[in-house]
């Protein structure tokens, strides 16, 4: 999922023809770290900070779920994929405890990725900037993709 975010933002580089540089200075974020984006792999993936990864997509003027799909990348998907501001984090945790209600928590931490602890401090606001890779980890305990995670109304039970 991080890989699918990393190589959606070399995609888009690419189609709008943007330098690293220009997508550092309009998302406020270094060039290092915009390198580091549009240059992991699936072998190598560092962990970005969801306000990071806002930010990037903020940037490039692309709805932020949809960066975690793949899709080919051409003028439509651009015009019909904008960018949306909203509370990301929070429509991830109201998506997360509508699948709560019907997993408690702690079987839910019972899966292999997240820990109780982890779901709980992301529950109740304790974690305000996680890393996209513990966000990843709670998608696949709960069996959901991201995407829809990071979606109003994603999440349909």
């Amino acid at each position: 999922m991080e890989f699918l975010f990393c190589e959606n933002v070399g995609k888009i580089l690419v189609i709008k023809k943007i330098t690293q540089n220009q997508l550092a200075k309009e998302s406020n974020l270094s060039r290092q770290t915009i390198s580091k984006i549009s240059s992991c792999s699936q072998n190598i993936q560092p962990s970005f900070k969801l306000s990071t990864c806002i930010s990037v997509a903020w940037a490039l003027d692309v709805n932020f779920s949809s960066m975690f799909s793949r899709f080919d990348v051409d003028e439509s998907f651009l015009r019909e994929n904008k960018f949306i501001d909203d509370n990301y984090l929070e429509i991830f945790k109201n998506n997360l405890e509508s699948i709560s209600k019907k997993r408690f928590q702690k079987s839910l931490s019972a899966s292999p990725g997240a820990s109780e602890s982890t779901l709980s401090e992301l529950l109740t606001g304790k974690t305000i900037d996680p890393t996209l890779r513990t966000l990843i980890k709670i998608s696949e305990t709960v069996d959901q993709p991201l995407e829809k995670l990071f979606t109003r109304g994603g999440i349909k039970i």
